[in-house]
């Protein structure tokens, strides 16, 4: 996941799942944020190279150049 607000993760995201703790440096609304939904693609991001997914892409999802949308 990436540390981003709390109200971001949840409206960004089917899941929505959150981590508190996880962003010490961040203010107390920023937490880290699990599987949200990706920026202007049908998918949700992940830290991994979408195995699993037929395809993944880079530039729709905050965070490190790692962090992809993975299609389903």
């Amino acid at each position: 996941g990436t540390c981003q607000k709390e109200s971001w993760c949840r409206a960004s995201a089917q899941i929505g799942i959150v981590s508190t703790g996880d962003c010490p440096n961040d203010p107390n609304d920023v937490k880290c944020c699990y599987i949200p939904d990706c920026k202007s693609h049908s998918g949700t991001c992940h830290t991994v190279s979408c195995e699993a997914y037929t395809s993944g892409f880079r530039g729709y999802c905050p965070g490190p150049s790692n962090y992809q949308c993975c299609l389903y």
